[in-house]
């Protein structure tokens, strides 16, 4: 069974809750990829200058969710969420 980290930002600063969920915990994925030259391993999109990759981290704050970064062929984001609860995400 794969974990993943619960990912929030904290004042422009990401910090890991120590707690992993594992994949029953997060059962949506929603996946965004790309074929093109991809991000590279210098870049920490939890902490960039880039409006776009701030805007997707604000998202999977939102929605209490966790997001992987694959570097591999191009670029994969996998933003990993639980179903509604009370009408909210989470």
């Amino acid at each position: 069974m794969k974990k993943y980290e619960k990912q929030y930002e904290n004042s422009g600063n990401p910090r890991t809750v120590p707690d992993c969920l594992n994949e029953n915990d997060l059962p949506f994925i929603l996946t965004v990829e790309d074929d093109g030259q991809g991000i590279p391993e210098w870049v920490d999109f939890r902490n960039t200058d880039s409006l776009g990759l701030q805007l997707v981290n604000i998202f999977v704050e939102q929605i209490e969710g966790s997001i992987e970064l694959i570097r591999d062929s191009g670029t994969k984001f996998n933003i990993h969420f639980s179903r509604l609860k009370n009408g909210k995400l989470g």
